[in-house]
C-alpha cells in the first residue's frame, strides 16, 4: 500500500478542493434559492428583526455559508509490519445539503456518486486488513 504524501500548507489544501470541485458528477444538480428568494422568505416568515438590514454582499455570503457542501477525507488505516497503526488519505468527498455525496480517489482513478458519505467507507475498506473512516475537513485546522 503506497503512502500519499501531501504537503501540509494551506495553499495545497485549497488547490485540492478546487481540483475536486471540478470533478464532481455533472449529472447531480442541486437547486438552491437566490439571494432575492432568501430575502423575500425572511420577510414573509418574520425572521427579520426591527431595524435589521443586510447588504446584498452580506446576504450572498450568508447564503454561501448556509448551503456550502461539506468536505471530508476518506482515510484508510492498516497495521504495519512492526504492528504500529498507519493511515493515508485515500479519497476526498463532498456532501451536499440534500445528502448526496461525491467522492474521488486521490489518484483520480475512482469516482463515486453516493447517497451518504458513510457509504464511501465501504468502498475503501474492501482490501484485507484495511479499514476506512471519514475525517471531516475543518477550515481552521491547527489554528491556521
Amino acid at each position: 500500500m503506497g503512502v500519499v504524501s501531501l504537503p501540509s500548507h494551506r495553499f495545497t489544501v485549497h488547490m485540492a478542493i478546487a481540483s475536486f470541485v471540478q470533478t464532481v458528477a455533472p449529472e447531480h444538480v442541486l437547486t438552491l434559492p437566490s439571494v432575492a428568494q432568501l430575502t423575500a422568505q425572511r420577510e414573509r416568515n418574520g425572521t427579520w428583526r426591527f431595524g435589521m438590514s443586510f447588504s446584498y454582499d452580506q446576504e450572498l455570503h450568508a447564503m454561501v455559508n448556509d448551503f456550502a457542501p461539506r468536505l471530508f477525507a476518506v482515510v484508510q488505516e492498516y497495521d504495519t509490519e512492526s504492528g504500529e497503526r498507519d493511515g493515508e488519505i485515500a479519497a476526498w468527498g463532498l456532501t451536499h445539503p440534500d445528502g448526496h455525496t461525491d467522492v474521488t480517489s486521490v489518484e483520480g482513478t475512482r469516482r463515486f456518486s453516493l447517497n451518504s458519505p458513510e457509504r464511501a467507507t465501504w468502498w475503501f475498506s474492501r482490501e484485507k486488513d484495511v479499514s476506512a473512516r471519514l475525517i471531516w475537513f475543518d477550515s481552521v485546522v491547527g489554528g491556521r
